[in-house]
């Protein structure tokens, strides 16, 4: 009669099939069928072959899949115990990973530099071994809700930046780079860049998030007390309003300790400092804008003599022209106002084909003797004095400037040429925010999903972060 195997392995024991294994070893397997199985593997659990850009799925749950699939199509050919070993040995390594990023609430930043991950040698036996090996303990920090080292695409003149290199003809180029990837406990509401730190405030849990670029390390995460709007960040503090509390909180940029708040009679959103004065806007769609002496609470309105109010405006002083400029967002009618700040009479209005443009960012950016608002670049004396605009695009509205780089929805440009080094579409990269250190460390995100999660990279430490992965 005939026996299947089935049959054979009820009727063993397990010593039998052990000493079977211990003296069966596995075939060796050639480089066209481990590959051919590969093929299959991805075919039949729908994981692609090359990475994808998003760098948040890219889990070690992936690998377990892989490793299941591969051990079940091996399963004729090769003794499985061994099989199975060797792929739960390769998961190790990428578990260990994951448990190590760990959340520490009671680190703080050193004393001395309170920019800096503490570094005290009360808590490190060897203080030159902490300050130049990178570990997942230092990227978290005990700041933020996670921290992790990624593989992605991104354009390959993110590594260029700051050099001849970085060119229009190669904006659709994109490379394998390790960044770093920080996940919020709240969506990001407004963010921007002093020398190699990244000032963030989000809302959701309501924060005020500091990362150091040079180590891509979170140096501080301070709770605020509502929903942010706006963050001011002027000699040595950081101001942030809460339109819903009507108040300014101002922070020190040393520690962000609180140190004090400034208060309205109604919300408060864009605004900017002159001395005993502020002039500042409400929150939402149809908003007054105002100018308030400090001192004596003495208020005025800023308007125009047929227009009651201004949408979404965001406000910005030219201390050394006296000029207040207000812009409006989020429709497609926006329009940029130059006002006398001591008098606040109109002196110069831009509103293209006398309606408006379309703007979405609630941004104006002073450079030299120009700005930036939309995707144009004006001069800062007379709004109807265009100079240029940074792509072709009508929905490109700017994001970030500095002297060398103006960046839009549309993508990166160069400033003074206007050339454009990251295209978003050529480079099928789905990130419209763009934000680069005094250093060229980059840091990106999305417009409108994962609002909450920042993206790092920084190429002098790629190699080491590369190790965690």
């Amino acid at each position: 009669m005939k026996k299947k195997l089935n049959d054979i392995f009820d009727e063993t024991n397990p010593k039998d099939i052990e000493n079977l294994v211990n003296h069966n070893d596995a075939p060796k397997v050639s480089d066209e069928t481990l590959s051919s199985i590969k093929h299959r593997v991805y075919a039949k659990t729908g994981i692609p072959n090359q990475k994808k850009k998003k760098p948040f799925v890219f889990r070690w749950q992936s690998y377990v899949a892989v490793a299941a699939c591969l051990c079940l199509i091996l399963g004729g050919a090769l003794v499985l115990p061994k099989v199975i070993k060797r792929f739960v040995n390769s998961m190790e390594p990428e578990q260990t990973n994951q448990t190590q990023i760990i959340q520490n609430e009671n680190k703080t930043p050193d004393d001395d530099d309170p920019k800096l991950p503490n570094n005290n040698s009360e808590n490190n036996d060897n203080d030159d071994e902490v300050d130049n090996t990178l570990t997942l303990e230092k990227l978290n920090n005990g700041v933020l809700q996670d921290v992790s080292p990624e593989n992605m695409t991104v354009p390959e003149n993110m590594k260029f930046l700051g050099t001849a290199d970085a060119t229009e003809e190669n904006n659709a180029e994109n490379i394998s780079a390790t960044v770093v990837l920080y996940t919020l406990d709240g969506d990001v509401v407004n963010w921007q860049t002093e020398n190699d730190l990244l000032y963030v405030i989000t809302k959701g849990n309501n924060r005020l998030v500091v990362l150091d670029s040079k180590n891509m390390t979170p140096v501080y995460n301070v709770p605020l007390p509502g929903v942010p709007a706006e963050m001011i960040i002027e000699n040595d503090k950081i101001y942030i309003s809460l339109p819903d509390l009507c108040k300014i909180d101002v922070y020190s940029k040393s520690d962000c300790s609180k140190i004090s708040s400034l208060y309205f009679d109604h919300e408060v959103s864009s605004f900017c400092l002159d001395g005993d004065y502020i002039y500042y806007t409400e929150h939402d769609q149809h908003c007054k804008v105002f100018k308030k002496n400090l001192s004596t609470g003495a208020l005025q309105r800023i308007q125009l003599e047929n227009q009651y109010s201004f949408y979404y405006p965001k406000v910005y002083l030219n201390k050394e022209d006296r000029i207040l400029y207000v812009g409006e967002t989020n429709g497609s009618g926006c329009a940029l106002y130059y006002f006398d700040a001591d008098t606040l009479n109109l002196k110069s209005v831009f509103k293209k084909n006398d309606y408006g443009i379309w703007n979405h960012t609630r941004e104006i950016f002073h450079y030299g003797d120009e700005i930036f608002w939309g995707n144009y670049r004006l001069s800062d004396t007379d709004a109807r004095e265009l100079i240029g605009k940074y792509g072709t695009a009508n929905y490109g509205s700017v994001t970030f400037v500095s002297e060398e780089l103006v960046s839009t929805y549309e993508g990166l440009f160069l400033t003074e040429t206007y050339e454009c080094v990251i295209n978003y579409f050529d480079a099928e990269f789905e990130f419209e925010y763009i934000l680069v250190s005094e250093s060229y460390n980059v840091f990106f995100r999305q417009r409108l999903f994962d609002k909450n999660i920042i993206i790092g990279v920084n190429f002098e430490l790629e190699e080491m972060l590369g190790t965690f992965i």
